[in-house]
C-alpha cells in the first residue's frame, strides 16, 4: 500500500536511484540497472509520470529502445494508470 508519505518517499527512492544509475553506468549496464529498478514497479499506486518519464527520457539516451517498447506496452496494460492523460507525453497515432 502507498498512501501518503510512503508514496512520496518510493517515488523519491526511484527517481533517485534512477538518476544515481544514470550517473554510475553506461550502455549495457545502464540498461541493465534500469531494467532492475524497472521490476520494482509492480506496485501501479506507487508509479508516477515523473518515474516513466525519467525512464524513457534514459532509455532514449542509451538508444535502448526495445526497452522503450516493453515499457510502453507494460503501461498500456495498466487501467489506473494513464500515462497519455500527462500533458508532457504525446503519442502519435497509430
Amino acid at each position: 500500500n502507498c498512501r501518503g508519505n510512503s508514496h512520496q518517499y518510493f517515488r523519491e527512492t526511484i527517481l533517485s536511484e534512477i538518476r544515481k544509475a544514470r550517473e554510475l553506468y553506461t550502455g549495457t549496464e545502464l540498461a541493465a540497472e534500469l531494467s532492475r529498478i524497472q521490476q520494482r514497479l509492480d506496485n501501479v499506486e506507487c508509479l508516477s509520470v515523473d518515474i516513466v518519464i525519467n525512464l524513457l527520457l534514459t532509455y532514449r539516451d542509451i538508444q535502448d529502445y526495445e526497452s522503450i517498447v516493453k515499457l510502453v506496452e507494460t503501461l498500456e496494460k495498466l487501467p489506473a494508470f494513464d500515462l497519455v492523460a500527462h500533458p508532457h507525453v504525446k503519442f502519435p497515432p497509430r
